[in-house]
């Protein structure tokens, strides 16, 4: 897993990122988040995944467009 802001097929930095299981994504999320707890979200629409977004000290989501999915894609 990239923690750091490799370039995607765009040419823009990578804002998803997949770790192996929800609990490193819980975790990634949360070292990304400066270690504040990460705001949990379900998939939005099919082909999602439910993911985690880094949070800061007042518990909002860090608005980098930053994802640590996981599991399967919602049908």
């Amino acid at each position: 897993m990239s923690t750091g802001r490799d370039l995607g097929p765009s040419g823009k930095p990578k804002r998803h990122f997949s770790p192996s299981s929800r609990k490193d994504a819980k975790n990634a999320a949360q070292e990304a988040g400066k270690g504040e707890p990460p705001i949990h979200h379900q998939a939005h629409k099919p082909g999602q995944q439910a993911h985690f977004h880094p949070a800061d000290k007042d518990g909002n989501k860090v608005e980098d467009g930053s994802h640590y999915q996981y599991g399967k894609k919602a049908k």
